[in-house]
């Protein structure tokens, strides 16, 4: 039996978005693989709206700015260059610095963070916990798959 599932982002005309899909592991119960007639949830984060499209089956929409807490990404401040966490912040939860403290740390982009003290002549480490938020979604295959079957799954930004 092969099944796949593919996600393509599009971003259309739209330039400084922020737009990542991914299998919900907490929906899916840890799977990555599926079988025929298996439903498939997943996350999309995101700082514009967007249109969900597929090939076969159906898009649910589950609920929407669902809270994840972050734990303990290590960022370095090197020289003023603001660093970059995995998902999108909503809040710095908690932040531990290892040796020079560069002061608070705020977001100044969907992944972007820079700390209030940083500059050209500055070093720092620290550990960040924040949080972040997601929309879920599910696609529940067509009750007509095969054994073999492809299914793309289309995702545009839109303004």
């Amino acid at each position: 039996m092969a099944t796949s599932a593919t996600f393509v982002i599009d971003f259309g005309s739209i330039t400084d978005a922020y737009l990542v899909a991914e299998l919900d592991d907490d929906r899916n119960g840890g799977k990555t693989s599926f079988s025929r007639g298996d439903t498939v949830h997943f996350r999309i984060y995101s700082d514009v709206n967007y249109t969900i499209e597929t090939t076969s089956g159906t898009i649910i929409d589950g609920t929407v700015n669902t809270p994840e807490s972050m734990d303990l990404e290590v960022l370095t401040f090197v020289k003023g260059e603001a660093p970059s966490v995995s998902k999108k912040v909503v809040t710095i939860d908690n932040t531990t610095w290892y040796g020079n403290n560069l002061g608070a740390i705020t977001s100044i982009g969907p992944t972007t963070v820079q700390a209030a003290n940083a500059d050209e002549t500055t070093l720092g480490i620290a550990a960040v916990e924040y949080t972040s938020e997601y929309n879920q979604h599910s696609l529940v295959p067509p009750g007509d798959m095969t054994d073999t079957w492809h299914i793309l799954v289309y995702i545009l930004a839109v303004a």
